[in-house]
């Protein structure tokens, strides 16, 4: 929050694109009411609004009438915590710890966001997560997650043969043709390339560079310095 307080003073918002992860969980549109920034690109495990489903208005509604506010991400991840211990105490029929451990491992639940895997391999969890961007809503009096027709992609080229690659780029291609923005994180240029209109360039955390795809692929200095091209 104190960032976005420091930085809206000076228009930052306004002169470049932003994404930022968990930019737009309700605790922080909370804390900023109107000064909230809206066409943030921002991700976030769960949104108290998506997805629409009666899972989630009933977990919504319960938590509205005793807390008085919409849930949080941390609130959300909180109740998936107690369901998945809970389902996998009843799945082990014990309290066993090394029963239960067993129970969790590749245990899935219906959470209010959706279906929720907890991995055996790794214990990460699998879980749907939306990306859209900040904006107003007349229906609530907080800024939520609007033109949700966002794809998030993290390397998607990483380790694939060059066959694969190529088809990949036709998907994605096809899917924005389809109306869908791509936002994409990966280290292929060549591929980057093939499917983006704007590159940005980021190195230790900090966007060293922004521009049409096509200029970029034109700096030589920049892709020498950050891309080793």
């Amino acid at each position: 929050m104190a960032f976005f307080k420091q930085a809206k003073p000076y228009g930052l918002f306004d002169k470049m694109k932003w994404v930022i992860s968990t930019g737009a969980d309700v605790s922080l549109a909370r804390a900023m009411g109107k000064e909230m920034p809206t066409g943030i690109i921002a991700d976030q495990r769960y949104y108290f609004h998506w997805p629409n489903s009666g899972k989630n208005q009933d977990f919504v509604k319960a938590y509205l009438e005793k807390n008085k506010e919409y849930p949080s991400a941390w609130s959300a991840q909180g109740y998936d915590g107690v369901y998945f211990l809970a389902e996998a105490v009843r799945k082990a029929n014990s309290l066993d710890k090394e029963k239960v451990v067993a129970a969790l491992e590749g245990l899935t639940i219906d959470a209010p966001r959706g279906k929720a895997t907890l991995r055996k391999e790794d214990h990460q969890l699998f879980a749907d997560y939306m990306v859209g961007e900040t904006g107003w809503d007349k229906s609530y009096p907080v800024t939520i997650v609007t033109n949700t027709e966002v794809l998030l992609l993290d390397e998607p080229s990483e380790g694939l043969a060059p066959l694969v690659v190529a088809l990949l780029a036709e998907m994605i291609l096809q899917i924005r043709k389809e109306g869908v923005t791509v936002l994409l994180a990966e280290q292929n240029l060549h591929f980057c390339a093939k499917v983006s209109d704007r590159g940005y360039v980021i190195d230790k955390g900090s966007v060293r560079y922004e521009g049409a795809m096509k200029d970029l692929l034109a700096d030589e200095e920049v892709k020498e310095k950050y891309l080793a091209v």
